[in-house]
């Protein structure tokens, strides 16, 4: 059985256009709804191995989605070169009301 749950996903990603485009339609195969997007200003310095002045960090929040989707389009993200290495993902688990 599959786990579905929100997430909290961060990309390093190179500060061009149509990268959340392109991220955004891979997540859009696996029918993953992005609920909020954070697209942070170039850092100074080095941030998660990358030079800060070539990557920035791209955060997604999802809502409900399958783990193994959510796994899928990782993987297809990171295999297309639009990221400088591995995702950072957290599940987010709503308080039941």
């Amino acid at each position: 059985s599959d786990f579905y749950t929100r997430y909290y996903i961060r990309f390093m990603v190179p500060d061009t256009v149509g990268i959340l485009s392109k991220i955004a339609g891979i997540f859009a195969e696996y029918n993953i709804s992005i609920a909020a997007v954070i697209q942070k200003e170039k850092v100074v310095g080095l941030y998660n191995g990358a030079n800060s002045s070539d990557f920035i960090p791209l955060v997604l929040l999802t809502h409900t989605a399958s783990e193994n989707s959510i796994q899928k389009a990782i993987e297809k993200v990171e295999n297309s070169n639009l990221t400088k290495g591995k995702a950072k993902v957290i599940r987010v688990e709503d308080e039941e009301e």
